[in-house]
């Protein structure tokens, strides 16, 4: 879809039309859709961090390490990103860079171990 494909949107319905598509396992849609609602409104947290899931999960893991780095630095104490991040630098073959982060968020939430 083209920018001009979501102008009859607004930003609630494209991230949760992203949202959506992420739970049926289509991220390539929910990128684009993401996209066009953190256009709309840039620094947005909660579109940032479901616009990181789902760059990760197109495997678009530059554009993804980009987002999560800025997110985490805005937000340290946000252990989702946190761990994300981290999972983005193992897929990108930087295990020990990874390590880091994924020690930061079991550090902050066991859960994440």
């Amino acid at each position: 879809m083209s920018e001009r494909d979501y102008d009859g949107y607004e930003v609630f319905d494209l991230y949760r039309l992203g949202s959506l598509f992420l739970d049926i396992d289509d991220p390539r849609s929910a990128v684009g859709h993401l996209e066009a609602a953190l256009e709309r409104e840039p620094g947005d947290p909660a579109i940032e961090r479901l616009l990181a899931r789902a760059l990760y999960r197109f495997a678009a893991l530059g554009r993804a390490e980009e987002l999560l780095r800025r997110i985490v630095e805005r937000d340290p104490a946000d252990v989702e990103s946190t761990f994300l991040l981290g999972r983005t630098l193992q897929r990108r073959g930087r295990p020990v860079e990874a390590r880091t982060y994924l020690r930061l968020a079991a550090a902050m939430d066991p859960s994440y171990l």
